[in-house]
């Protein structure tokens, strides 16, 4: 039976290239792979953000107009009325209205995101395990399974080339071949499958970091725009000396603190570079796709992959900061 078409390119490479090794990129893949980890939190996080923000803003509206709610999704609250502009986690309708009102625009591109990048994280999962792969047998699992995970994201965004590509990788069963063939070296073997799996993805990758900009780039400023609105429409008035002439000097200052808190809060939302974070999940993997194909080299590989991973982790921690709810009024 003949064998697949690439495990015989895979085959001639190693064969002809002498001994090649995964062993320069395997920090660059781990730390890719801790990236992506961190787009996608970044990705969850947004969407809680998000969430919460809209929820204040309606819970403010019912507040404004006196409308009757019911409160979903929250249990053993004695006044939801009075409470609907603190807690968080829950969801407030007007009596009548649906259990839960229907998504945004926003949210929408967030859950589709990540879906995309639960893609990627299974792709670059694998890609970890095929480099720290110790014997032919897992070697060859693992590149069925990046195949399979290629061929997932290749899909996700309708590219019938890197869906070939991807077929071919899950089906090669090329370990056993290379067992068989008995001169070949387990690094070859792995260098050249990486090599063909990063080519595979590149493209579809770049797609997919093209969709993420965009939703994170949408959720970001809808973030702004909405905290903006709760600072001027609910809170603003605090900073009216005709307001608070008439108040108590403690609940002016509980208030002032609100003021203040969502003041920060619109800041570090500014602060989160979301986008760039995003943008740099597909340089990085442009740059480790270059140098595997001997456009790039490995420093260049390094560079781009903790810049990414740095990016990432950062944008993490900045907006997981601002999906804990603020209080629309002092308590």
């Amino acid at each position: 039976m003949a064998r697949p078409h690439i495990f015989i390119t895979i085959l001639f490479a190693l064969l002809l290239s002498g001994c090649q090794t995964p062993a320069p990129f395997s920090t660059n893949i781990t730390n890719f792979a801790t990236g992506v980890v961190a787009v996608e939190a970044t990705n969850d996080e947004l969407g809680v953000a998000l969430a919460n923000e809209l929820e204040k803003q309606r819970s403010a509206s019912f507040l404004a107009t006196g409308s009757r709610i019911r409160v979903v999704n929250c249990a053993n609250i004695p006044n939801p009325k009075a409470a609907a502009a603190t807690l968080p986690g829950c969801t407030f309708v007007a009596q009548g209205e649906n259990a839960q009102p229907p998504l945004t625009s926003e949210q929408q591109g967030l859950i589709d995101s990540k879906k995309y990048l639960e893609l990627v994280r299974n792709y670059s999962s694998a890609l970890v395990s095929l480099v720290g792969s110790t014997d032919f047998a897992t070697a060859s699992k693992d590149t069925a399974t990046i195949g399979t995970s290629i061929g997932g994201i290749a899909a996700a965004v309708g590219n019938a080339d890197a869906s070939a590509k991807a077929a071919a990788l899950s089906t090669s069963g090329a370990g056993n071949a290379i067992l068989a063939v008995g001169g070949a070296i387990l690094a070859d073997w792995q260098y050249e499958a990486l090599k063909s799996a990063v080519d595979a993805a590149n493209d579809p990758i770049q797609k997919i970091t093209t969709l993420v900009v965009v939703s994170f780039q949408n959720a970001q400023m809808q973030l702004i725009v909405m905290s903006n609105k709760s600072l001027n429409s609910g809170q603003i008035h605090i900073l009216d000396p005709d307001y608070t002439s008439h108040i108590a000097d403690a609940d002016y200052l509980k208030q002032l603190g609100v003021v203040s808190q969502t003041v920060d809060r619109i800041n570090l939302i500014r602060s989160a570079n979301v986008i760039d974070a995003a943008q740099q999940l597909g340089a990085a993997h442009d740059k480790l796709e270059q140098a595997l194909q001997g456009h790039a080299n490995i420093t260049d590989v390094t560079t781009a992959v903790n810049n990414f991973s740095i990016a990432a982790t950062k944008a993490q921690t900045v907006v997981q900061q601002t999906a804990s709810p603020v209080a629309l009024f002092a308590p």
